[in-house]
């Protein structure tokens, strides 16, 4: 199980990663909000429905570009 969660192929449930935290004597202790920049919500929230289809798709080809790229050497 472990092997499939530090490869990326499992993720644990809480009660999983509680267990393997105090195996190695360490606690989870979660913290909502933490590390999230709450204002793009904000911003997002002002958009109407319309434009947030919009937004959306755009973002969509952005990744689609991305991810297409190769690297140049």
């Amino acid at each position: 199980m472990i092997s499939l969660i530090e490869r990326g192929l499992q993720d644990p449930r809480y009660s999983t990663l509680e267990r393997i935290l105090a195996a190695v004597d360490h606690e989870f202790v979660p913290h909502a909000g933490g590390g999230v920049d709450r204002t793009q919500f904000i911003e997002t929230l002002r958009l109407t429905p319309d434009e947030r289809l919009i937004q959306g798709a755009q973002g969509t080809r952005w990744l689609k570009t991305v991810l297409s790229a190769r690297r140049v050497s």
